[in-house]
C-alpha cells in the first residue's frame, strides 16, 4: 500500500459510494447528506471511482461541498493507502469495504440485497446496516433490480431505508472507541 502523489487533507473520511450493482448503492442525496456532517465535523470527505460512471457521481456528490473530493480512478494499492491513513469509512457492499474491514478502519457498510451473514465485514471496528426482514421481507433478494411491491426498480427501497443521521451517529462511536485489537 502507498500514498497517492497527491496532497490528501489531514482529517478525512473515506466514503465508499460505489458497487458493482445499482441495487446496493447507497442514494445520493443521503451520501450529501453524510458528507455534510462530516464537514459540520471537521473532516473532509474522500470520494474513491473505479471507473468513469462512478468518477461522475463522485464528483456530483463532491460540487456542493467545499470538504469533498473525488478522487481520480487509483490503482488498488493507492486506495489502501488512502483508507489506512482514513478517520473512518461508509462503504457500499463492495471490495473496499473488505480491505476498510482487512486495515481495522472503523467502518459502516450496507447490507440492503445482499446477506451480511454471507459477505459481510468481521473485524470489531465494522458495524453493517441490514435491510430488515421485517420492513424488507424480501431481504437479502441478491437482486439487480428491486422489485418490492411489484415495482421494478434500479435503487432498492432497502438501501434507501438507512438513515444518514444513524449512519453519522455509527460511524462516530466508532471512531471514538476504535479498538485495536
Amino acid at each position: 500500500m502507498r500514498l497517492p502523489d497527491k496532497d490528501l487533507p489531514q482529517r478525512y473520511l473515506c466514503f465508499v459510494h460505489n458497487a458493482s450493482w445499482t441495487t446496493k448503492l447507497w442514494p445520493e442525496a443521503h451520501w450529501q447528506q453524510l458528507i455534510q456532517r462530516a464537514e459540520q465535523a471537521g473532516y473532509h470527505a474522500l470520494l474513491p471511482c473505479g471507473n468513469a460512471e462512478e468518477q461522475q457521481r463522485a464528483q456530483r456528490l463532491a460540487e456542493k461541498h467545499s470538504n469533498a473530493i473525488a478522487l481520480p480512478k487509483l490503482p488498488l494499492s493507492e486506495i489502501g493507502g488512502i483508507l489506512n491513513n482514513a478517520a473512518g469509512a461508509v462503504c457500499c457492499d463492495t471490495g473496499l469495504c473488505h480491505i476498510a474491514d482487512m486495515l481495522d478502519i472503523p467502518s459502516a457498510s450496507f447490507y440492503g440485497p445482499t446477506s451480511q451473514q454471507l459477505v459481510g465485514t468481521v473485524s470489531v471496528n465494522q458495524r453493517h446496516y441490514i435491510a430488515s426482514t421485517k420492513d424488507f421481507p424480501c431481504a437479502p433478494c441478491y437482486g439487480k433490480r428491486c422489485r418490492l411491491d411489484g415495482k421494478d426498480k434500479p435503487m432498492s427501497a432497502c438501501m434507501e431505508s438507512f438513515r444518514p443521521e444513524d449512519v453519522w451517529n455509527t460511524l462516530t462511536t466508532l471512531i471514538a472507541n476504535r479498538s485495536n485489537c
